[in-house]
């Protein structure tokens, strides 16, 4: 079985395409520790019509469970997944 941490990054690699891509390198968009977040959980994955790509997960501050303090965050990329702009 594949570790739900690349769940997401092979839905990101196909979204725009509709195809499986070959993935050569691993890109968290999400990792526990970054912005002082310690999960991310619920991801999901857009498109819009002009092609960029927004992913957005719940930001959990302190803990994984559901009774914290919890944010919405997203990232964005405008170049089919090849580069991401900082988690906001």
């Amino acid at each position: 079985m594949m570790p739900r941490k690349s769940y997401l990054l092979i839905i990101l690699m196909t979204c725009y395409s509709g195809t499986y891509a070959q993935v050569s390198t691993l890109n968290y968009l999400f990792k526990p520790g970054d912005k002082g977040y310690a999960c991310f959980r619920i991801p999901a994955v857009i498109t819009t019509s002009k092609g960029t790509i927004l992913a957005f997960a719940e930001a959990r501050k302190n803990n994984c469970g559901d009774a914290d303090d919890i944010d919405l965050v997203v990232r964005r990329s405008e170049d089919r997944g090849q580069s991401w702009l900082p988690l906001s």
